[in-house]
């Protein structure tokens, strides 16, 4: 939880809804997770956590755009509103 302010204040910013931390953080059940919840961003925080989702289902966006967070994108594009 020691990323939740900073999450936080960005989810302000940008209008967006935080859910919280997720269950599960392994790559499968994060992304069955994720989908049954509706998610279509995740932001992770490089806190030497190690995020693996399926390619197919969640593409990295941030790429390089803040050294500290790297943001997914759900990949069913009927989801994102």
């Amino acid at each position: 939880m020691q990323n939740y302010q900073k999450t936080e204040i960005l989810s302000y910013f940008i209008h967006a809804k935080y859910f919280g931390e997720p269950v599960s953080s392994e790559g499968e059940s994060l992304a069955v997770e994720l989908k049954r919840s509706n998610i279509d961003y995740y932001l992770v925080w490089s806190d030497g956590v190690s995020v693996v989702l399926p390619p197919d289902e969640f593409v990295e966006v941030s790429k390089e755009s803040h050294p500290e967070l790297r943001i997914y994108r759900s990949t069913d594009m009927s989801q994102i509103r």
